[in-house]
This record gives C-alpha cells, sequence and structure tokens, in this order.
C-alpha cells in the first residue's frame, strides 16, 4: 500500500487547485494595483493641464493688460462681472471653456500700478484650486 501511494503522488501532472487559485490572487492583485496607478495619474495630469491652462490664460490677459493703455482701474473686475462683450467677456468664455467651474478677479492699482489676477476652479474631486498671477503696468 505504501508503494502505490507514493507512485500515485510522484507521477501528479499539473497543478493544484489552491496553486491555481493562490496564483490567481496575485494576478489579480498586481492588476487591480496598476489599475489604481492608472486612474490616480489621469487624475494628476488633468489638475497639472487646468494649473498650465489657467496660467496661459492669465498671461494672455497680463499682456493684454500691459498693451492695452487703459488705466488700472479699467481692469478691476469680481466674481467674473465681465462685460458682455470685448477682450474680457471673450477671455472669460476661453477660462470657462478649457476650465469648468472656474471664476476669476482681477485687482488693478493704480498707486501701485499693479494688477493681480487670480483664478479658482474646482477640481473633478471637489478640491478648490487657486492661482494668482501679477503684473506691473
Amino acid at each position: 500500500m505504501k508503494i502505490f501511494y507514493q507512485n500515485f503522488f510522484s507521477k501528479q501532472k499539473g497543478f493544484s487547485l489552491l496553486e491555481v487559485l493562490i496564483a490567481t490572487l496575485v494576478i489579480a492583485g498586481t492588476i487591480m494595483g496598476s489599475m489604481k496607478l492608472q486612474v490616480e495619474s489621469m487624475r494628476l495630469s488633468q489638475s497639472s493641464r487646468s494649473d498650465v491652462v489657467a496660467m496661459q490664460l492669465a498671461q494672455k490677459l497680463m499682456d493684454n493688460i500691459s498693451m492695452s493703455g487703459q488705466p488700472n482701474s479699467y481692469w478691476n473686475l469680481k466674481n467674473n462681472d465681465f462685460p458682455r462683450s470685448g477682450f474680457l467677456s471673450n477671455w472669460l468664455k476661453e477660462l470657462n471653456s478649457l476650465i469648468p467651474n472656474s471664476k476669476a478677479n482681477i485687482k488693478c492699482s493704480d498707486e501701485s500700478s499693479l494688477c493681480t489676477i487670480e483664478i479658482s476652479w474646482l477640481t473633478q474631486s471637489g478640491i478648490r484650486r487657486d492661482s494668482q498671477y501679477v503684473v506691473r503696468n
């Protein structure tokens, strides 16, 4: 009987059910981890994109403020209270189309010749982001 028992297990081919189950769990864990990393990477990429877009739009507005010849008090605008037409209206439309849920404030001083552009928005995860840019006119 002992000889039969040893011969039966020594001629075993393939994997046991437990080995297959463990291998499946290891592979599933690896795949889930990489999927989580991919989602996080996409979220951070979107956040970085919004930062860059805000910076580019603020630069565009700062250039227009510097070249406009208008007094700084002309540019004082709060909470998206922009005129219905003209450069500022188009700029705000562009901002809202590229960064949804965004708001912009512009504070300019004739005394110090400084203009501050504040852009804020909500990320997809609901976190509020703020960017501030300053230009001397």
